[in-house]
């Protein structure tokens, strides 16, 4: 299981860190991608939303060096980081449509332009699902209004 090859590994969770165990489920590939977020600080929570926003963005990285179009992942409980689960989905759209931005406007050779689309979808309890999609939708048209 893959608890054994984050040991093996030596994937402490520390904030930066990175791991990527690649595998294959009915046929097609799967990468299993474990972000560290560390010891999140408790007294400073703008401290632990610089974290989660490096994370992402090292999501994303890790997503465009691989080609993934789609991915998922599970929000972090919202409560570590004092936030709502709709403030939280917000603050994730919103990170992770401006860390995949670039910035090619001006160019006018299309084959020099990034050519990269992404589809992040998002595990949360059911219950917080309306909260969730409402937050995302507001991070999006935040995200829009700065890029």
């Amino acid at each position: 299981p893959y608890e054994q090859a984050l040991k093996d590994r030596g994937f402490t969770g520390k904030a930066g860190s990175s791991l990527i165990i690649n595998g294959v489920f009915q046929g097609k590939p799967v990468y299993l991608i474990f972000l560290g977020l560390g010891e999140l600080p408790s007294k400073k929570p703008s401290g632990a939303h610089e974290v989660y926003r490096r994370a992402l963005g090292k999501l994303v990285r890790i997503a465009e060096s691989h080609k993934l179009s789609d991915f998922t992942f599970d929000l972090p409980d919202p409560a570590v980081l004092g936030l709502s689960y709709k403030h939280l989905a917000e603050e994730t759209s919103t990170f992770l449509h401006k860390a995949s931005y670039h910035f090619d406007r001006f160019i006018t050779n299309k084959e020099r332009t990034y050519q990269w689309s992404m589809n992040a979808y998002v595990g949360v309890p059911k219950e917080y699902e309306a909260d969730v999609q409402e937050g995302v939708d507001r991070g999006l048209c935040f995200a829009d209004a700065i890029n």
